[in-house]
């Protein structure tokens, strides 16, 4: 891949409170998951599936800390 190809993404997740953001598969820094439409039943996060192998993400926790940064290992499944 060449370096141009790769997009910077900032992932916004809320952990207070919230144990399957901590451990586990889908753990902060081990998966990017959302919902597949928004409450009103757009698309809201259409750009979720544009994240790609190589990306790297930026994890903002609880709207105040970036905590890290990850490289994307596989697509959206």
């Amino acid at each position: 891949m060449l370096k141009s190809d790769i997009k910077f993404w900032i992932e916004k997740t809320i952990t207070k409170n919230r144990k399957d953001r901590k451990v586990g598969d889908r753990a902060l820094g081990k998966a990017l998951w959302s919902p597949q439409k928004g409450s009103d039943g757009r698309n809201t996060y259409k750009n979720m599936l544009l994240v790609k192998e190589g990306d790297l993400v930026i994890h903002l926790v609880d709207n105040s800390d970036i905590v890290g940064v990850s490289i994307v290992e596989n697509e959206a499944q």
